[in-house]
């Protein structure tokens, strides 16, 4: 039988450990597809890997398609530490930034064409927050 028990300390080693795992499980994971697929695993991840930091461009864009993401993870942590779930925020992330692109194709002057967007992206997450199942 099973027993779940809180710990009482984490050891310093386990911290570093268990990403390290999770990241090799995933690359074990995947190649798994990619052969599935008929390519090269080796090819592949180098393809991957120079194409996201081959070069000052690509670590651009990989930060840049990074950055809404890190943000999202970073707020349900925060409401995590709260004791709130939290398990909506990429939908809040999507209809915000459906919202801001929808007031941005408004024509107006670009100060406040950014103003507006920036209102409008946090006024639209709640609502698909609180909205039933039904409606999303």
């Amino acid at each position: 039988m099973f027993r779940l028990e809180a710990r009482t300390s984490t050891p310093a080693w386990f911290n570093l450990a268990l990403p390290l795992l999770a990241i090799a499980a995933t690359l074990v994971l995947c190649s798994g597809l990619i052969a599935i697929a008929g390519a090269g695993v080796i090819e592949a991840y180098g393809v991957m890997l120079s194409a996201s930091l081959g070069d000052s461009y690509a670590i651009t864009e990989t930060l840049v398609r990074a950055a809404p993401m890190i943000f999202t993870g970073l707020a349900v942590a925060i409401a995590f530490r709260a004791k709130f779930w939290n398990i909506g925020a990429e939908g809040q992330l999507l209809a915000g930034a459906v919202a801001s692109c929808f007031v941005g194709a408004i024509p107006m002057p670009g100060y406040l064409a950014m103003l507006l967007m920036a209102l409008a992206a946090p006024a639209a997450a709640p609502p698909w927050r609180w909205c039933p199942p039904r409606c999303a």
